[in-house]
């Protein structure tokens, strides 16, 4: 659809200078010039149209790139490709409470887990360790494991 809007712009452009040359009458080729310069001036903007019309989230962007950068071709034409490019969609995921009330539950079996393991007391630091360690995960040092 864009395209047409683009060729139709392009028409109205081409179109206006050339009618306003092959005419006679003085007031109907003032306003042909007029149409033809002002279907160039919506032909310069239309990169700024064509994120209007898609509802971009970077339309101000958009907009200064194509005002300060559209008379070079690159800049018109990054802000032509910048307004046709579909917005990307971020996904918000909730948890419901049942999802959460399951990693609640997996979390505290984990904890019990941990809290039935046999510890001992590291004689360099002072630090639990398990009971089947051989070095100390603190201070580094080789302890005896005191369950074989």
């Amino acid at each position: 659809m864009y395209l047409v809007r683009l060729i139709t712009l392009i028409i109205l452009g081409l179109g206006g200078f050339y009618f306003a040359g092959s005419v006679d009458n003085q007031n109907l080729r003032f306003i042909s010039m007029m149409a033809g310069c002002l279907a160039v001036i919506l032909f310069y903007f239309y990169p700024m149209y064509e994120a209007h019309f898609r509802k971009q989230p970077n339309f101000d962007a958009i907009f200064m790139v194509n005002l300060l950068l559209g008379w070079t071709l690159i800049g018109w034409t990054v802000a032509l490709v910048w307004s046709l490019r579909e917005p990307e969609i971020v996904a918000v995921v909730n948890k419901s409470k049942t999802d959460m009330a399951d990693s609640h539950k997996a979390s505290d079996a984990a904890k019990v887990h941990e809290a039935t393991k046999q510890m001992v007391e590291c004689p360099f630091c002072a630090e639990d360790i398990l009971a089947k360690a051989r070095k100390c995960k603190h201070c580094g040092s080789e302890v005896e494991p005191a369950i074989h």
